[in-house]
């Protein structure tokens, strides 16, 4: 039995310490895969900052389309990686989680800076007649409330309502 002992505790270590599940493959593989991606963009060479001219102007859209063109590869060097069953839902996901950041930030390239300065301007406005109305309604003893930019946030209870505290307004 003594013998059998050190023989017992040595299988217990190699199968705690040394087996491995598959949803830590799944994780290696994953950090492997993103690593890559992060060579590759890192990579890249950026542009030299200089005074601002045409040149640096063409350097920069190329730095941003080889960076894209390395996020677009990143994407299906990700999708590449096969989960476990236990994680393909969760995988799916963060996979769209990325091909939407992905996808905003190739819209916001090729948006013009008229665009996002109208964008601004509208947003400001926004957030000012926001203000505006906040003060004009605290001044007659109601609240409201807006948020970061501008949206109406409609209060939790509403006690006026005298339809028995429903949200639509009318009932016929």
């Amino acid at each position: 039995m003594r013998r059998l002992l050190p023989l017992l505790l040595l299988a217990a270590l190699v199968a705690g310490c040394g087996g491995s599940s598959a949803q830590d493959k799944y994780a290696k593989k994953q950090v492997a895969a993103c690593v890559s991606v992060q060579k590759t963009l890192a990579a890249i060479k950026k542009p030299k900052p200089v005074r601002r001219n045409v040149r640096l102007d063409r350097a920069v859209q190329a730095y941003a389309v080889k960076v894209d063109r390395a996020l677009l590869g990143g994407v299906q060097t990700l999708r590449a990686v096969s989960a476990p069953a236990s994680l393909k839902s969760l995988q799916r996901q963060w996979l769209v989680a990325v091909e939407r950041a992905l996808q905003a930030r190739l819209e916001l390239d090729t948006v013009t800076a008229k665009r996002i300065q109208q964008a601004s301007r509208t947003e400001l406005k926004r957030r000012r007649a926001a203000k505006k109305f906040e003060v004009y309604m605290s001044k007659h003893d109601r609240q409201v409330h807006f948020d970061e930019h501008g949206n109406y946030i409609p209060p939790d209870d509403d006690t006026r309502k005298g339809n028995g505290g429903g949200k639509s307004g009318w009932v016929n």
